[in-house]
Parts: C-alpha cells; sequence; structure tokens
C-alpha cells in the first residue's frame, strides 16, 4: 500500500496515451473548435489512466481484478469518464483481459499493451481481448484506447506533463526535503508554520512550495499540525499519515487540518497527498 509510481507508471513521463485508430490503427488529432466525440473520448481515457495510477500505486503493482469499475471507485471523480460520449446507452469501454490482477512489473512490452479501448461490449466493467473495438469504427474512421507505458502512437501527445504529476513530483521533493531535516534534527519534523522556511535549504528550487495549479506566486499546499515538530521515528504507520496536501489556505508555512481540501478538487476532481513515509499519491475531492 502507498507506493510511489514506478515502472510503467513514472511520474513525469507519464501522460495517458489517448490514441485514436483509421479503421484499426491510425491517427487523431485535435480540432481548434469544441471537442469532438473523439476528444471527448480521449480525455476520458486519460483521467481512467489517472485513475487506474491511483489504484496500482496503492495495491503493490497490481491490477484489479473483472470488476475493475468497482476498484477504481474512490479513485473516479466523475463518472462519465466511464462512458464512450459517442454512446445513449451503455458505456462503451473495456479493460485489456490480458492485464486483469495482472503485476505490473512483469507484464512486459508496455509501450504497446493497450489497456483502456472502445469495446463493442458496452457493459458496465466490461473485460475483453482488443479485438472487440468497434469495426467500423466508433467516431467515424477512429477508435480510442490507451497503452500501458503512456506513449502517444501515432500523432496525439498532450501538451507537457500534466499539471497533477508536477504538484506530485513537487510534494515527493517536499516529503525528501522533510527526511533531510529530520536526519539534521534529532529525527525530529519542523514546528508548525515553519515546514517551508525549514525543509528550504534542502530543496534546489521554492517552486517546489508553489502548486502548478494556481498563480506563480501563490502557493496552495498544507502540512497537518499533528504531523509537525514530532519524532518521525516514533511515528505508527508512517504509510497512512498524511503529510503535506492540496490546501484553501493559501500562504507560506501553511498547517491546517484536511477539512480544508479543495471539495471539488483541484486538478479536475482530484486532489493530491503525501505521506510520512514518503509516497504520494492521488486523492479525490470530498
Amino acid at each position: 500500500m502507498g507506493r510511489d509510481y514506478r515502472g510503467f507508471f513514472a511520474v513525469g513521463t507519464f501522460a495517458m496515451a489517448l490514441i485514436g485508430c483509421q479503421g484499426v490503427y491510425g491517427g487523431i488529432s485535435r480540432s481548434t473548435g469544441p471537442p469532438t466525440a473523439v476528444e471527448q473520448s480521449a480525455r476520458r481515457l486519460y483521467s481512467l489512466g489517472l485513475a487506474m495510477r491511483s489504484y496500482v500505486s496503492d495495491y503493490d503493482d497490481f491490477f484489479p481484478n473483472t470488476r475493475w469499475a468497482d476498484s477504481l471507485n474512490p479513485y473516479v471523480a466523475d463518472k462519465n469518464w466511464l462512458t464512450s460520449p459517442a454512446l445513449s446507452s451503455g458505456y462503451g469501454y473495456a479493460f485489456n483481459s490480458d492485464l486483469v490482477a495482472a503485476n505490473t512489473n512483469i507484464v512486459g512490452h508496455e509501450e504497446t499493451t493497450i489497456m483502456f479501448f472502445d469495446s463493442t461490449d458496452v457493459s458496465y466493467s466490461a473485460v475483453g481481448p482488443t479485438t472487440t473495438m468497434p469495426n467500423p469504427p466508433r467516431y467515424g474512421s477512429q477508435n480510442t484506447w490507451v497503452y500501458m507505458d503512456g506513449h502517444t502512437s501515432p500523432v496525439y501527445s498532450p501538451p507537457g506533463p500534466a499539471v497533477i504529476d508536477r504538484s506530485l513530483s513537487n510534494l515527493r521533493a517536499c516529503a525528501t526535503a522533510f527526511t533531510l531535516y529530520e536526519s539534521d534534527n534529532d529525527s525530529r519534523t519542523p514546528l508548525v508554520n515553519t515546514w517551508m522556511d525549514a525543509t528550504s535549504p534542502y530543496l534546489g528550487s521554492e517552486q517546489y512550495f508553489h502548486d502548478p495549479a494556481l498563480a506563480p506566486t501563490d502557493f496552495g499546499y498544507a502540512v497537518r499540525p499533528e504531523v509537525c515538530g514530532i519524532s518521525a521515528w516514533e511515528a505508527r504507520n508512517p504509510v497512512e499519515i498524511p503529510l503535506e496536501f492540496d490546501s484553501t489556505v493559501n500562504a507560506r508555512n501553511a498547517t491546517a487540518g484536511l477539512d480544508t481540501l479543495p471539495r471539488q478538487g483541484r486538478y479536475n476532481g482530484l486532489n493530491v497527498m503525501s505521506f510520512l513515509d514518503g509516497h504520494a499519491k492521488v486523492h479525490k475531492g470530498l
């Protein structure tokens, strides 16, 4: 439980691939007007990919079983993510049957293995082989799908690392700085309302204190008062103790409770949070 996003879910390189097909394999391009159905589908699959990344991080790098939609429920901020925008009834996305309950570290061929895709099986939590993609394609000349490693093939790519990935990286860097501070201060964490000042010398840049979803001069992160000035070595179950998180308290050295998490989620219904053991994860909005 509570592992870093490693392997094929590496933060900073993960940008879920949302692929269109020409017949079976082809390309997807972005329009300049309102999003088309294929572009909406791409965004939904991207969001499902984020949800799956959180699940895998929490469950020792294992994919869920055939009830994947139920397993992802705590991580899915919008139920529309489960539904193809081209359908008036049913769901329309399936999970690759080859990945059910598989360990992500031993699957292999991440760059060619499809994870979620448009399927002719429109039932809830559908599972099947990729041969169940609609033919003719669902969106005129295109279907959509997402690969395990997040590469874009052949032409679609999100514009740079997702904001939520950058925020997760910030929290990991700060958690590492906490650990370095503790090693120099008798294993004790920084005091209330001092944590940015105390950990700043251990960071290469103060950008890690600024949530990338906010204005450059804003902060947007807080640390819980319960973890300030304590002995980290004496803490029980540090993997389950929240440390730093998105907060509506926008001040340097903010110390606040989890009730200040943005209720609607700062990143499309999601927030981020780090834990006393150093890992960070996506957290569903309240």
